[in-house]
């Protein structure tokens, strides 16, 4: 994505619609969504819907999944349910990413970009033989950026900041003419102060003392704010370490490829930042330590037979040891009379160790020339425990202290095994124009509840392992190259329904705690089409758009929990909501991109100049599951601006850029204030929420 000046995969929402992110107060909170799906809970024990794995090896949490990215072979989006093929299954999708692999010839590059907010971002790769069957490559990347929250407390430091770094290390042995061996050690790490948002109010004086709200407040607000007033900090580190050993044998005709990973990761965070002049949160702080291993077998064909075929064995183990502390000023929330410290505390220890043994398969028939059958199928047995502690620990002395929730223990494990697979039929109508069809039936492990209200749903009889998440997805589609191969036209059309889908249900009513929880929604369907085109137009210009529209619902979602406010004319009767026939959150209808490049060379120079332009819009968004109102984001689009010149030989590349060219204000999430302030609300924001602009160079030796 050099063109783009992006490394982050936050930048995908604008290549591929129907990919989107969800933000979140921290990483650990974020999730990614494919065809208006993802994981719409914070619960650690939980797999993602739609998972990340980069050169075989699948993420070990959300957290780590959103670190930077750099010199990359290709980046691929794999819609629907996932596991015929390789690796872990999941069940909307995956995010397949694959860096640049080490070879004998000499390459080094060296890249540097400055922008907007003091924006520095570095990479670069040096490649090359050590002897002539031992090939090394070794890369790396910094970011870092100034906070794009301003903060007005005195002394305070601005928000939302950017400071990361990562490298990888890759040696590639052909040990024999049949056997090549692939050795990757990779190091990454992101330190900020982060996910604080504008807010905006609708209340009475903030100078008004007598105004337990408004008058603890004191922070800016406005419908597109970028400012905040705020004591207190918002800290989190992220680092993860990966090994990554894969073994490729010519077993006579077939290929033998064996992927081993290993990863240590540690997530810290303490978000205490709420946007008001008072500290609400005294400590929220989480340490998450996440071992991960997988070993992966697979057998592939040598191809072009009458049955192409591929069979492996998957094996998954990892354990998570994590700890969260809260500690809440009841007064701060505005739930006391009294101008004094009342807290309320939360003090969670949880250990979670999951297990995933499957056979996978899949094979192509090819009937006639034309026509390919395809059909897959793999097994799963799953072996998760659960174990967590909620205490609520007395702070130092305080006015008054009352438990933040049930304190107890839980301990379970539960096992599980299902079959899922997948039927494609494929007809070549022309050399130029495919068209398919297929049903696959997918399948999510069982999510282990590590949020602290456990305790209460499990002494209600409820299991705190909940029940598989399980996708059917049927889909048509046409892939086709049309003049020559100069246009490319793709497109599909799907209808995709989960039963069980797991997501977080939460209580938030006034004079009340907030409580959270992990639990299955009965069934949500997700339906839409999408179309993409690349057009050669001539020899100087290239055109591409793609556009998605996604239709995602929950089909029955009876009992789920009432959105802050929510009145019986609004739909809350007995402290629920049906939310069946109700728009699923994190998920626009609409959203569409269009980009241009044209090149002009000048030789006597010998450079070819070149400008790259394109927009997304996006539909309006809603961020909450409950449907509140108050989150809600507005439709926007964006226009990036590219300008630039690069050698013939293709040694350098310098250019500007802009980006957000129009200066169209838009938000990452909407997030409910209202328990704190009647009627407000917190708009999160991304870098480029506001015009951006910058340079940027590449040298290539």
């Amino acid at each position: 994505m050099s063109l783009r000046n992006e490394n982050e995969i936050s930048a995908l929402v604008k290549i591929s619609p129907g990919f989107t992110i969800k933000d979140g107060s921290s990483d650990n909170d974020r999730a990614l969504y494919i065809r208006g799906v993802g994981t719409q809970s914070f619960s650690r024990g939980v797999d993602q819907s739609v998972s990340v794995v980069v050169d075989g090896a699948v993420a070990t949490s959300t957290g780590t999944s959103l670190l930077d990215f750099s010199d990359i072979e290709r980046v691929e989006i794999l819609r629907g349910p996932q596991g015929m093929l390789f690796g872990k299954n999941a069940s909307a999708g995956v995010l397949n990413v694959t860096t640049a692999k080490p070879h004998q010839d000499f390459d080094m590059a060296l890249g540097i970009s400055y922008g907007s907010k003091e924006e520095i971002k570095t990479h670069g790769f040096f490649n090359g033989g050590i002897t002539e069957d031992l090939a090394a490559r070794f890369s790396f990347y910094t970011s870092e950026r100034d906070g794009i929250i301003s903060n007005d407390y005195p002394g305070g430091d601005d928000y939302n900041d950017r400071k990361e770094w990562g490298a990888r290390l890759q040696l590639d042995y052909a040990i024999s003419d049949d056997l090549d061996v692939l050795v990757g050690l990779s190091h990454a790490e992101r330190d900020v102060l982060c996910c604080v948002g504008g807010v905006e109010i609708n209340t009475t004086d903030p100078t008004d003392p007598t105004d337990p709200f408004a008058f603890t407040l004191q922070t800016p607000s406005g419908k597109e704010e970028d400012h905040t007033f705020e004591n207190d900090t918002s800290v989190a580190d992220t680092e993860l370490d990966t090994a990554i050993v894969t073994f490729n044998y010519q077993w006579g005709d077939h290929t033998l490829t064996s992927i081993t990973s290993y990863a240590e990761s540690r997530l810290e965070s303490d978000y205490r930042s709420v946007g008001i002049g008072r500290t609400l949160l005294v400590a929220n702080t989480s340490v998450d330590d996440i071992e991960q291993f997988t070993q992966e077998i697979r057998l592939t064909s040598p191809g072009g037979e009458a049955v192409d075929y591929q069979v492996g064995l998957y094996y998954f183990d990892k354990t998570l040891d994590g700890t969260s502390l809260q500690v809440l000023d009841v007064y701060g929330v505005g739930q006391a009379p009294v101008p004094d410290f009342i807290y309320a505390t939360k003090l969670a220890i949880k250990d979670v160790d999951s297990k995933s043994y499957a056979a996978f398969g899949q094979a192509t028939w090819h009937v006639t020339d034309t026509t390919r059958l395809t059909a897959g199928l793999r097994y799963n047995y799953e072996d998760i425990d659960l174990g967590i502690v909620v205490t609520n620990p007395e702070p130092p002395p305080a006015l008054l202290f009352i438990p933040f929730t049930t304190a107890g223990e839980v301990i379970e494990n539960r096992t599980d095994n299902a079959w899922s697979g997948r039927l494609i039929l494929e007809h070549d109508v022309t050399d130029q124009v495919m068209v398919y069809g297929s049903i696959a039936r997918g399948y999510k492990a069982p999510g282990a509840n590590t949020l602290s209200a456990v305790v209460d749903t499990h002494a209600l009889g409820l299991d705190a392992i909940i029940d598989p998440e399980i996708p059917t997805n049927f889909e048509v589609g046409l892939k086709s190259t049309w003049w020559d191969h100069r246009m490319m036209v793709n497109a599909a059309m799907f209808y995709t329904e989960f039963e069980d889908f797991h997501a977080t249900v939460s209580t938030n009513e006034p004079g009340e705690l907030p409580d959270f929880n992990l639990g299955n929604v009965d069934e949500m369907r997700s339906q839409g089409v999408e179309l993409e085109m690349n057009f050669k137009a001539s020899e100087n210009w290239l055109l591409s758009a793609n556009v998605a529209y996604i239709d995602a619902e929950y089909s029955s979602y009876e009992g789920a929990q009432c959105y802050n406010g929510q009145t019986e004319a609004q739909g809350c009767v007995n402290d629920s909501q049906d939310l069946s026939g109700k728009e699923a959150s994190n998920s626009p209808d609409w959203s569409y991109n269009v980009s241009a490049r044209y090149d002009r060379s000048i030789t006597s120079l010998g450079v070819n100049a070149f400008a790259f332009a394109t927009y997304y819009w996006q539909d309006e968004v809603q961020y909450s599951v409950g449907g509140n109102p108050l989150s809600k984001g507005d439709s926007f689009g964006l226009m990036d601006l590219t300008l630039g010149v690069e050698s013939d030989d293709g040694k350098y590349q310098v250019q500007v850029f802009v980006k957000n060219l129009f200066d169209e204000f838009n938000v990452t999430s909407v997030s409910d204030l209202s328990s704190i302030v009647p009627f407000s609300k917190v708009n999160s924001l991304g870098y480029t929420y506001e015009r951006r602009m910058g340079v940027a160079a590449t040298y290539r030796f």
